[in-house]
């Protein structure tokens, strides 16, 4: 079967918590080179994206955009930390101990210095992302595959449409070689 080097690939899966949306595309070119544009947050992933990639995917240059987008309500806390604020609590009260000075420092000053209040963010179930994007990206190469197997069976069309109009030339001219050296 011929195939096309040009193709090009798209899938989106969702559940009740993320989205993923995976993009492909891909031009002529002699090795196989495969570039992964992608949210930081899954960078973890490459490894195994590039080998589901390589099972799909011998030659060309291929672009795949990758979109991560979370569905449910933000998974950020904040988190306390008493023995910080203890310590800036504790200095403060040496300083104004050391210079005379009142103490009038409100819950909300000493939730101002760092590290006394941080927002943190749930950690993901990776392993549940990762069955998400892989689902994107076989299906995303699946596509790309049919695409360039579509697009090679209209070049091999082409092609043959083209050696047909070429083989009927020769034959013109083969006929008219005859009838010019029988005359």
């Amino acid at each position: 079967m011929l195939k096309s080097m040009t193709g090009f690939g798209r899938c989106e899966v969702a559940n009740e918590k993320q989205k993923i949306i995976v993009e492909m595309k891909a031009v002529n070119h002699r090795y196989c080179d495969i570039s992964i544009r992608m949210p930081k947050k899954l960078g973890f992933f490459e490894a195994g994206i590039r080998n589901i990639l390589r099972k799909y995917i011998s030659r060309g240059k291929v672009d795949v955009f990758i979109t991560y987008e979370e569905c449910t309500e933000s998974r950020a806390y904040v988190k306390y930390n008493p023995q910080i604020a203890e310590e800036y609590l504790n200095k403060l009260r040496q300083i104004g101990e050391v210079f005379q000075l009142d103490n009038d420092i409100k819950v909300s000053t000493l939730a101002r210095f760092p590290e006394v209040l941080v927002l943190e963010e749930q950690p993901e179930d990776e392993d549940a992302l990762w069955q998400i994007i892989e689902e994107a990206v076989q299906k995303a190469a699946e596509r790309f595959v049919e695409t360039r197997c579509t697009e090679g069976e209209h070049l091999r069309q082409d092609l043959e449409g083209k050696l047909d109009g070429m083989q009927r030339m020769v034959h013109f001219i083969e006929e008219r070689s005859r009838n010019i050296a029988e005359s």
